[in-house]
């Protein structure tokens, strides 16, 4: 324990990023794409390789514009190093995931001088339930999340005394990876926890107003938009005005108002305070509690000020938004870590410190939650969710094509008009009416459809090859009956 003990302390960063590679890869390339998510989104990825055409995102052959590129990028680039494999589309998020708990390790230890507050809260950050499980998913949440932290902890870092000589440009890149990563909410969400913290500060910490303090966010959030205009200029170029009118109307303003037609999640005003109890879990009652000791700081201390609303005002900016999912939250995840960072380092210093049997606790229980999470991940989350992925219909389908076949999709989900260009490494050539589609098979004797077993009952004229399930449709392969040509 004692050799462990030391190189611990000798080497913190690399026994961090080497217990979380452990912790986020454990089992993650043990199963296929899941949900509706993974297979839209390596989908895409895996278009842009094969079309070498990474200025307009396309779902199948069709243009997809809900979000902005970068997420797109990093699975193309990590599909041309390692193949286009489930692990390749998920190595970003699970990068970014790293790079989170470093960049909270770091600020933690920086502000606090307390070493093992930082491992604590960093250990939480890494075996929260929904931040694991975001790591270990291809998308974009992660990555938005990351560009958070870097511009939240780099504008905290300007605020230490002595500030860090990093702070500004930590923030600046954050602003460009959060803008990249989900648009407009990039920037609205660093932006609305800045600006509550130099108004609380204005008005209750020092009552004096300093305008180079509001004025210097907004130059360098300026800096930090320029690649994301650079996108919207390329492709306004290659695709017209109507496209960046969905990136930035569409899918951000509309969106958070309510009026987004093609699934916006809409929720009621109260839909987070439902999910309370398995949001930071399982560390939500460690930081309640931790928060409830600090109590008299909280509104003192402008560190522990800064971490609130981090947490607070974008809860609230969300919870007014129109569109709600659990995994729009996850930007908040580092400040609570941060918080439980901050409240173990005013605990451990305080005058009734956590008993020796209690602090004794620590190592053993943390090695049983990772033991935990190492082996739900590395055995038993692959057997629960293989059912969940499209992967076997499209072994099928790549079959049938090998054998001659043409293949078409009919009124193809997001999920199967990604899972198509992934899985056959080509695009499919979709449908979306009945008759069409049944004057395209019987123009082809070698064409064969995909359709979803809701869809049947609009054709006629035709004979199913094969049936398939997964949890989320059931499938049929279809191709037109001989005796009706």
């Amino acid at each position: 324990m004692r050799p462990f003990i030391a190189v611990l302390r000798k080497h913190p960063y690399v026994v961090l990023l080497l217990f979380g590679a452990v912790l986020l890869l454990a089992g993650v390339d043990r199963y296929s794409l899941l949900g509706s998510t993974e297979p839209r989104e390596a989908g895409i990825a895996a278009a842009m390789l094969q079309d070498q055409q990474y200025v307009v995102p396309h779902l199948n052959d069709q243009p997809f514009l809900e979000k902005p590129p970068l997420s797109y990028w990093l699975q193309s680039a990590s599909m041309r190093i390692g193949g286009t494999t489930p692990l390749a589309a998920r190595l970003p998020s699970i990068l970014a995931a790293l790079a989170c708990v470093w960049l909270l390790f770091a600020c933690a230890r920086r502000t606090t001088g307390n070493e093992r507050a930082a491992w604590v809260a960093t250990l939480a950050l890494l075996t929260m339930a929904s931040f694991w499980t975001n790591a270990r998913t291809a998308g974009q949440d992660l990555l938005l999340t990351l560009g958070i932290a870097l511009a939240l902890f780099g504008f905290y870092c300007t605020r230490e005394n002595p500030p860090t000589r990093w702070g500004w440009p930590m923030y600046t890149a954050g602003i460009a990876v959060a803008t990249l990563s989900k648009g407009v909410v990039g920037l609205a969400i660093p932006g609305i926890v800045i600006f509550a913290f130099l108004l609380f500060e204005t008005l209750w910490l020092e009552r004096r107003f300093k305008l180079r303090a509001w004025l210097l966010p907004g130059a360098f959030a300026l800096l930090g938009l320029m690649p994301f205009a650079l996108w919207l200029f390329a492709l306004y170029d290659r695709a017209g005005p109507d496209a960046v009118r969905e990136i930035l109307l569409s899918n951000s303003i509309d969106r958070f108002a309510g009026s987004y037609q093609r699934g916006a999640h809409d929720e009621p005003f109260y839909y987070y305070l439902l999910k309370l109890p398995e949001t930071f879990a399982p560390w939500n009652l460690l930081l309640g509690y931790l928060l409830w000791r600090c109590r008299r700081e909280l509104l003192r201390d402008w560190r522990f000020v800064f971490g609130l609303c981090w947490l607070l005002a974008p809860y609230l900016l969300l919870s007014v938004s129109a569109g709600k999912r659990p995994t729009y939250l996850l930007a908040l995840y580092p400040a609570a870590a941060l918080l439980i960072a901050l409240g173990m380092d005013y605990w451990l210093r305080g005058a009734n410190p956590p008993s020796r049997m209690l602090t004794r606790l620590y190592t053993p229980l943390l090695a049983l939650l990772l033991a935990l999470y190492i082996g739900y991940g590395g055995f038993v989350l692959p057997r629960a969710q293989q059912k969940d992925s499209p992967e076997e219909v499209f072994t099928h389908l790549r079959n049938h094509e090998q054998d001659g076949h043409t293949l078409i999709l009919f009124k193809p989900l997001e999920r199967i008009s990604g899972a198509a260009r992934f899985y056959l490494l080509h695009p499919v050539r979709s449908i979306d009416e009945a008759q069409p589609l049944l004057d395209a098979l019987r123009a082809n004797p070698a064409a064969i459809a995909l359709v979803g077993a809701d869809d049947l009952a609009d054709l006629h004229g035709y004979r199913t090859l094969e049936n398939f399930q997964d949890q989320k449709r059931k499938y049929a392969i279809i191709a037109t009956d001989t005796n009706t040509r």
